[in-house]
């Protein structure tokens, strides 16, 4: 009798133990699911900044530099936009390899100065230009990346991909393309 005692209270403990894993373990994941749409949402808010935001509304000296020297010839372009324009030119528009570099490292930089003081150190990201326009051969262009090595390794990536298009002049566009915008936890 003393026996058959002993192993209700066992299976009573045993079930005990694994109830109280079972909560701690749902509990934690909720927390994790409300981080993850967190960080999500603020990786759609970033996204749209770049899609949305006019250069002329930034206040911000880099970019009002650029406007001053004439690398920036209309103010109303998004930051998306610009950096398009700046990728564009490069490829398309000049005629030697020194005037490649400049605009190349105007998409750099302006997307540098723009992101980093709003994008939080503990976060990698890629800005990607998947360009298809020339034989559709895919050309990946990364205008800029953080911590790009970190990739890999990380537990939450969230991907961002939305079609873009140089406007060449008022009434043409030039080659729609993919942006492929990426934020990653360190």
């Amino acid at each position: 009798m003393k026996k058959k005692g002993y192993f209700f209270i066992l299976d009573a403990f045993i079930a005990a133990t694994i109830i109280t894993v079972s909560l701690v373990t749902i509990m934690n994941s909720d927390v994790a699911v409300e981080q993850r749409t967190k960080e999500y949402s603020q990786v759609e808010g970033i996204t749209l900044f770049l899609m949305d935001t006019k250069l002329e509304d930034l206040n911000n000296q880099y970019v009002k530099s650029l406007i001053a020297n004439g690398n920036i010839t209309d103010p109303r372009n998004s930051v998306m936009e610009q950096i398009d324009w700046f990728y564009y030119k490069a490829k398309y528009v000049c005629k030697t390899l020194d005037c490649s570099q400049i605009n190349y490292n105007l998409s750099r930089d302006l997307l540098k100065n723009i992101s980093e003081p709003v994008i939080s150190q503990k976060y990698g990201f890629n800005y990607l230009i998947i360009d298809t326009s020339v034989n559709s051969i895919i050309y990946n262009y990364s205008v800029y990346n953080r911590s790009l090595e970190t990739r890999s390794a990380s537990s939450f990536i969230v991907i961002n991909k939305r079609i873009s298009y140089v406007k060449y002049n008022q009434t043409a566009v030039f080659f729609p393309h993919i942006v492929e915008f990426s934020i990653w936890t360190k």
